[in-house]
């Protein structure tokens, strides 16, 4: 009997202890995501939302009236503060869909115009001292100098830190990796956009030097995923269905029915390599995925009327 008890002692342990480390691997980490509500014929509402790894609790940060061309957002836990996309322009023949970027202190409830100087804005996260944005700025666009580039924006002077980019090119996809504090971007050549055959793809690397690197070509396909792994990151093609890591080796079972992975296929955020879970956005839900059991959890959903998650991103303190 006592060996029983002692058995039974030791199994308990054993599971406290893996969620004990599992919690711990999480702490710190946080998912940002953005979601817009249609509240009526001509009002659309959007919401930052903070979603605790560890916790696994999601709080909501700051709603607005939305303005933007599409709006997307990121809360900066370190700083409390909330960066976001928004129409500056209400009345301008040329630019009459000028999305800058706005600010909003969450401890001082004050909003504010943190840059004015972006046409579009597809990319928006912190790192460190700045603020990245993958977007155009306007007066490249008076130029006719087209394509979502990459830019740094320091938090306290505004100042725009530019990467020895290629004007030629155009950031079709990007995944940011909190933990390493890099960037990888699917990049294609902005002309090749116009053509009728798929562009040509590149990964690029953007490290935390600043410095900017090709690492893979990936050809003439396009790259429909790009999330962080870890130390690495893994990334999809449009025309095979299997996420795959950086020596393109698939992340779940290739010979699996579609029907397993087809809800993997759009918008993932983040892959847990070592409990093999992937977070990934559907409809108007975050949710996570264990390869390991091929069991779907619900983690959060935005259930105020007609909503949709835009954007999501994995942060870390």
């Amino acid at each position: 009997m006592k060996r029983i008890i002692v058995g039974f002692c030791l199994c308990v342990l054993l599971i406290v202890t893996a969620c004990d480390n599992k919690t711990a691997e999480m702490k710190g980490k946080y998912i940002s995501f953005t979601a817009s509500i249609q509240k009526d014929e001509n009002t659309i509402e959007t919401s930052i939302y903070s979603f605790d790894m560890s916790s696994e609790k999601a709080e909501k940060i700051y709603t607005y009236e939305n303005r933007a061309q599409y709006p997307i957002g990121v809360y900066d836990r370190k700083d409390n503060k909330v960066y976001y996309s928004q129409n500056l322009v209400e009345q301008d023949v040329l630019y009459s869909r000028e999305d800058g970027i706005m600010v909003y202190d969450v401890e001082m409830k004050d909003v504010s115009v943190f840059d004015d100087r972006f046409l579009t804005v597809n990319y928006i996260f912190p790192i460190d001292d700045y603020i990245f944005v993958g977007g155009e700025l306007i007066e490249e666009i008076k130029e006719f100098n087209r394509g979502i580039k990459p830019y740094l924006v320091d938090k306290q002077s505004k100042d725009i830190q530019n990467y020895d980019w290629n004007d030629e090119l155009h950031i079709d996809n990007l995944g940011f990796n909190s933990a390493t504090k890099t960037i990888y971007a699917a990049v294609v050549p902005f002309y090749q956009l116009y053509e009728q055959e798929t562009p040509e793809s590149t990964m690029y690397l953007f490290a935390s030097n600043f410095k900017i690197k090709p690492i893979k070509e990936i050809g003439r396909k396009v790259v429909g995923s790009i999330i962080p792994s870890d130390d690495t990151y893994l990334y999809r093609t449009e025309d095979n269905r299997h996420f795959k890591d950086e020596s393109d080796e698939a992340i779940y079972d290739a010979t699996a029915p579609l029907e397993e992975y087809e809800h993997l296929m759009g918008r993932s955020v983040y892959y847990d390599s070592h409990n093999k879970v992937v977070y990934y956005i559907d409809g108007n839900a975050l949710r996570k995925f264990d390869l390991k059991d091929h069991e779907d959890y619900l983690l959060y959903s935005v259930d105020e009327g007609p909503s949709h998650i835009n954007n999501a991103i994995l942060l870390s303190d």
